[in-house]
């Protein structure tokens, strides 16, 4: 195989099996030297997932909202319930139980529900991996060299998925609960009124320290993706958990007034019809019930639409920079390419045999390899930039730029570098680095930066021929093929094909089909990040149809009433999911704003980790898309509970207290 591939002598890796592996480690690193790296044997898994870190990033953001969006589900739940058994609380009261004991009574049926959905959403998360596994895994695959369809469970991620469940939960119910417990037994022994005083009001204490909590969260974000900018940890992340915390507190007390805004002439007006009115009543008549229904609604589709930002800033620039940088009219590729390196590489032999070819102008290897430097996954690729800069569709910008870096890397031990090194590794032009080769740890002076946006790895470019030196190897990736004009490139292709195909196992792809190829993995990946975000939706979907449920139940004698002076059954159908209607889109509404910042804090985050100049984008269908979903879901949702108020028995209404 080593002769086969070009390297005799040459292996990537040395596996041992040691007694005692802590101890072994010391003794093994001193006799590789510092040109080898040694390690576990989970080194590589550590090393992809150092690569995906901004992937990791944007699934922590998902996750720190969907928590949000959950506690507003059991909030709401604990909040209806407990104030329709103020009676029982008064009761318990009544025959001696201290507040205490009726406080820690309610929270603990927030903890039972916390559990029960936690382990619910453990078993269901786990489908939902296995799912994307099966369905991303195999394109995950084409760029990073590990088995990734294979759902691994990593009890600590369990435990912490967990926990995080039932605390959201534990939060969530300790109002309801404590509002309960100071319930006073006199005044609700008797029958229970309406769940909630539509003329109470969000505490100030309430509305000051949610702007406190949304100010600091914004401030660490900051402080964090800005002030020192480097590699994200997790200070980004917790000030977007605490600037959600902040949010959660403000919907009580922006969402009602603005819901009076938005649906106080429709209740007064004759022009909306009576089904309208009704329905714009029973939104304006419950302001907390809505105003957490909508919240949950606004925080999954922010979610959304911050993901849209986010992706489409990435995509867009991923793209851009990668339309200037494929300027060849041909690429010779081997069968086994991917992003970074092939398994089977082909020689660079081929290269000069295709230059001789009839209507080729000029052909360059390309080669790619990961290493580490200081203990970081790098790219290392190899170029020959003189023949690449005679590409004659190269925009003359950019070929003056690769011209002068061919004479800068033209001294022996000079090296350039992409903006992501800087930005990831604190690396500059002039600096000196200790670079490990398979013919020993070379200093080498970096004397450039190539601007190449694809480059979300730190990349460390240098020749071709003096690449093949350091790392003794004459293979080679891939080649860029340059025609002469006139000169028909299917033909070529052919010919290219006829003669190497089937002995090299090579494959040709025009610009557009390479484009295309390097442009679908980072599809894969955003792919896989965007499945999350459906999620989210259902999850709101669910608490919607949750609040429209215990809403037909408090309202059985309202219902009827209208039933029974001729309202048809459609008709309560009709004002139920008018009601969901006009919740998601106040939802909608208000999560294009803070959609925009989350979609803001997830392009600073996924600038800071891959080291690109990314350019903000904010296409019209991150708004329209989520404004669909979110009234699809509302619909959805609204199925349900329409249907059971519609089919509400009118005598049994008429008796309900």
């Amino acid at each position: 195989v080593q002769n086969l591939v070009g390297r005799t002598g040459y292996v990537d890796a040395v596996y041992l099996e040691v007694d005692d592996p802590e101890r072994r480690l010391e003794a093994v690193s001193e006799a590789v030297g510092p040109g080898g790296r040694v390690g576990p044997v989970a080194l590589r898994s550590e090393d992809v997932a150092e690569m995906l870190a901004s992937t990791t990033a944007s699934l922590n953001t998902a996750a720190v909202v969907a928590l949000f969006v959950g506690a507003f589900l059991v909030y709401n739940t604990m909040a209806m319930a407990a104030v329709e058994r103020l009676g029982e609380a008064a009761l318990l009261r009544a025959v001696g139980a201290r507040r205490r004991d009726v406080m820690w009574l309610f929270t603990a049926e927030g903890v039972l529900l916390g559990v029960i959905g936690s382990a619910a959403g453990l078993v269901g998360g786990l489908l939902l991996a296995r799912t994307m596994l099966s369905t991303r895994g195999a394109a995950l695959e084409e760029i990073f060299p590990i088995d990734i369809r294979t759902l691994v469970l990593q009890p600590r991620a369990l435990a912490l998925a967990f926990i995080a469940g039932v605390i959201a939960s534990v939060v969530a119910a300790l109002l309801p609960a404590r509002r309960v417990s100071r319930t006073d037994p006199a005044s609700n022994l008797g029958p229970a009124g309406a769940l909630e005083d539509p003329t109470a009001h969000a505490a100030r204490s309430t509305a000051a320290i949610g702007v406190a909590l949304f100010a600091a969260g914004t401030a660490l974000a900051v402080y964090d993706l800005f002030i020192r900018p480097g590699r994200v940890t997790t200070l980004a992340t917790a000030g977007l958990a605490v600037g959600l915390a902040g949010v959660a507190l403000l919907v009580r007390v922006v969402l009602p007034p603005i819901a009076r805004l938005a649906f106080g002439r429709l209740q007064s007006s004759s022009r909306g019809g009576g089904l309208v009115r009704l329905a714009a009543g029973e939104v304006l008549r419950s302001p907390g019930r809505t105003a957490f229904t909508a919240g949950a609604v606004l925080l999954a589709l922010s979610l959304v639409v911050g993901f849209s930002i986010a992706s489409s800033s990435f995509a867009r620039t991923f793209s851009t920079g990668v339309d200037t940088l494929l300027r060849a009219d041909l690429y010779v590729r081997s069968a086994t390419w991917r992003p970074f390196g092939s398994d089977v590489p082909v020689q660079s032999s081929l290269g000069p045999q295709i230059r001789r070819l009839r209507g080729v102008d000029s052909v360059y290897p390309f080669k790619m390899t990961l290493a580490t430097l200081d203990d970081r996954v790098i790219a290392i690729n190899a170029l020959d930039y003189e023949a690449y800069s005679r590409l004659r569709d190269l925009p003359p910008r950019w070929r003056r730029e690769v011209s002068g870096l061919a004479r800068r890397l033209r001294p022996a031990d000079t090296i350039v570098i992409t903006p992501s090194v800087t930005a990831r590794m604190g690396i500059e032009v002039g600096d000196t680095v200790e670079m490990p080769t398979p013919s020993g740890v070379r200093r080498m002076e970096v004397v450039g930066v190539f601007p190449d946006p694809s480059a979300v790895t730190p990349t460390f470019s240098l020749p071709y021929d003096r690449y093949s030196q350091l790392f003794r190897t004459t293979a080679a990736d891939s080649f860029g093929v340059g025609l002469l004009p006139g000169t028909d490139p299917e033909r070529v292709r052919a010919e290219i094909e006829q003669r190497w195909g089937q002995t090299l196992g090579i494959e040709v792809d025009d610009r557009s089909e390479f484009f295309d190829r390097v442009n679908g993995f980072v599809g894969s990946v955003l792919g896989l990040i965007s499945s999350v975000q459906l999620v989210a939706v259902v999850v709101a979907a669910l608490g919607l149809a949750n609040t429209l449920l215990i809403s037909t139940l408090e309202r059985r004698r309202d219902l009827g009433v209208l039933r029974a002076v001729g309202m048809l059954r459609r008709q309560v159908r009709r004002v139920v999911s008018l009601e969901a209607l006009m919740v998601a889109g106040l939802g909608i509404v208000l999560a294009w704003a803070l959609g925009t910042l989350i979609g803001l804090f997830m392009f600073a985050v996924m600038q800071a980790q891959s080291g690109i100049d990314l350019r903000l984008h904010t296409p019209v269908g991150a708004y329209l898309v989520p404004a669909l979903w979110g009234l699809l879901a509302a619909g959805l949702a609204a199925l349900y509970p329409a249907s059971r108020a519609a089919r509400t028995d009118i005598v049994e209404a008429l008796q309900y207290e």
